[in-house]
């Protein structure tokens, strides 16, 4: 680790601890016990910075520092529960479509076309005024709503990559040494 820290250039050792900064501020200071950001009066209305409210109240007596904890803590939940879903649902259509080739090849393509041009940003603003409220089923709500339009992209990117891996001669290697479609795609094609 140290050799790793040493030899990094200035922008991945910035980039790492503004990450670790927010995942400290997502992940561990978001459950120290407090007051629900969203009530409102819990507070004297419009406090400046204070050493009990150190980003001051809202003029309805919130808190804005537990309000900005909160907000990042459903931002980052939201983001790696899309990250998650669209890269493994993306991998797997992706590499399904291209290794298997033909009129499976030609639905998945379609299909996934079809997601990559419906404008989703209607969609959550949709969503986002049926759903009003700050619950944490709102926030998972809201992710899967955009993990159904995150693994397009990924899909398209992944069977155009199996396409060209497919044709190259240590696949038609294994294919002749016995391996089966799955240990293939498994171990030659998933890998790259």
């Amino acid at each position: 680790m140290k050799k790793f820290w040493k030899n990094a250039n200035f922008r991945l050792k910035a980039g790492l601890i503004i990450t670790a900064f927010f995942f400290i501020i997502g992940f561990v200071v978001y459950f120290i016990p407090h007051q629900d950001p969203f009530l409102f009066n819990t507070y004297t209305p419009k406090l400046g910075m204070t050493a009990e409210h150190w980003l001051g109240t809202t003029a309805m007596g919130q808190d804005i520092m537990w309000q900005l904890i909160e907000g990042v803590h459903n931002s980052l939940t939201m983001g790696l529960i899309v990250a998650a879903i669209g890269t493994v649902v993306g991998v797997f259509v992706g590499l399904l479509a291209g290794f298997a080739g033909g009129a499976l090849d030609r639905v998945l393509t379609i299909i996934t076309d079809t997601f990559v041009v419906i404008p989703y940003l209607p969609i959550l603003i949709l969503m986002a005024s049926l759903m009003r409220g700050s619950s944490t089923s709102t926030v998972i709500l809201l992710a899967l709503v955009l993990a159904m339009f995150a693994w397009a992209w990924p899909s398209r990117q992944i069977r155009s990559m199996a396409l060209t891996i497919k044709e190259r001669d240590f696949i038609h290697t294994a294919k002749f040494s016995g391996e089966g479609t799955f240990q293939i795609v498994a171990t030659e094609i998933l890998p790259f």
